[in-house]
């Protein structure tokens, strides 16, 4: 997970995508402003995105 963002009141999640060889393609990020993305709700983001990286994988 990558918690950066260039511009302020921006958070960016990025989580990486694999193959099913666990060769790297790519990654999913999703960007939101500081209070839509604040702390309490980072992990669950997170997860969502472990998920959602998760599932291309399977579909690849």
């Amino acid at each position: 997970m990558m918690r950066r963002a260039s511009e302020s009141g921006i958070r960016c999640v990025a989580v990486p995508v694999f193959d099913k060889a666990g060769k790297l393609l790519g990654a999913v990020s999703i960007v939101g402003t500081v209070t839509a993305f604040s702390d309490d709700k980072i992990p669950g983001i997170v997860e969502l995105s472990k998920e959602c990286s998760k599932n291309i994988t399977m579909r690849l």
